[in-house]
């Protein structure tokens, strides 16, 4: 049986880690036929070794759709009531379950392609409509992350501004020091006031 293998893809694909695809299978079938998945799920301590969420307890989720971003896998799936993105390469153990998918009229209403120009990282947040001003050199920056749909309106001779819906994060507001003095949140206020307390928290480091 040929599956239809889904995944969407949010940002542009770079090399991958081959120790990931063997999961990939199981995900895939999961998919295809409706079913649950169980799994362990960990991070890395700074001693290199492994640790488990919920003290290795057993992750019960249903997979809908497996996304690639910033050079890593990730599963979207419903778990604990709400839908969550996993690293792939962070799930150990996984399992195919024959019960039935939980969470269907939750993925039903989400628009992936839409949702992951909003996201960083995968690191969702509050969507807000934000308004931000570029200088005139990141327009192609701007729209290979926002999409060739996006609207730029000109603000003056050497800048143009956007206004989209981001869920708002702090890998947001990385994204946004990484380019420096050319850009500049400028509404709503609230992630205005958010984005200088991130700075004024990073500066207060050194």
């Amino acid at each position: 049986m040929l599956l239809d293998r889904r995944c969407y893809v949010p940002n542009r694909v770079r090399n991958s880690n081959d120790s990931i695809f063997y999961h990939l299978d199981d995900l895939h079938a999961a998919i295809a036929n409706d079913w649950r998945i169980t799994f362990k799920y960990f991070y890395f301590t700074p001693k290199k070794q492994k640790a488990y969420y919920k003290k290795g307890e057993l992750y019960t989720a249903s997979p809908y759709a497996l996304l690639w971003s910033d050079n890593n896998y990730y599963l979207l799936a419903y778990e604990g009531g709400k839908m969550k993105h996993f690293r792939v390469d962070k799930m150990d153990g996984i399992e195919v379950v024959p019960q039935k998918r939980e969470g269907k009229e939750v993925f039903k209403e989400m628009k992936l392609s839409e949702r992951s120009l909003r996201m960083f990282s995968m690191f969702s947040g509050k969507v807000q409509k934000v308004k931000i001003r570029f200088s005139n050199h990141l327009a192609n920056v701007v729209i290979d992350r926002f999409g060739k749909d996006i609207q730029m309106f000109p603000d003056d001779e050497k800048h143009f501004t956007i206004h989209t819906d981001i869920e708002v994060s702090p890998q947001f507001f990385g994204w946004v020091c990484g380019l420096g003095k050319a850009v500049r949140i400028l509404a709503p206020a609230e992630v205005v006031e958010e984005m200088g307390n991130y700075v004024k928290g990073i500066a207060e480091m050194y």
